[in-house]
């Protein structure tokens, strides 16, 4: 998902693992996602919710606003933890 190469990135500064870490938090936020629900779906068949993913996906969005400053995750970890907003 991107956590790994996040964390590798922060250690050796390379690139590629950035680059790794967005395509892989990019390609699970599009895939699982609900913006209706709220939090992330289990696997991209929408089966289920379940901590294991939204969790370490928090953690990989806050990673990645840390190193990018790109507030476009710092959102989608907030969107995640706090669910949907009442109507």
């Amino acid at each position: 998902m991107g956590n790994g190469p996040a964390r590798a990135n922060q250690l050796t500064g390379n690139a590629t693992y950035l680059t790794t870490a967005q395509a892989g938090f990019d390609r699970v936020w599009n895939g699982s996602y609900d913006p209706v629900g709220g939090g992330m779906y289990w696997d991209f068949n929408h089966s289920g919710k379940n901590s294991c993913i939204n969790f370490p996906t928090v953690i990989a969005a806050m990673r990645l606003y840390t190193i990018t400053g790109n507030s476009a995750y710092l959102t989608k970890a907030q969107n995640i933890y706090t669910g949907p907003k009442p109507i």
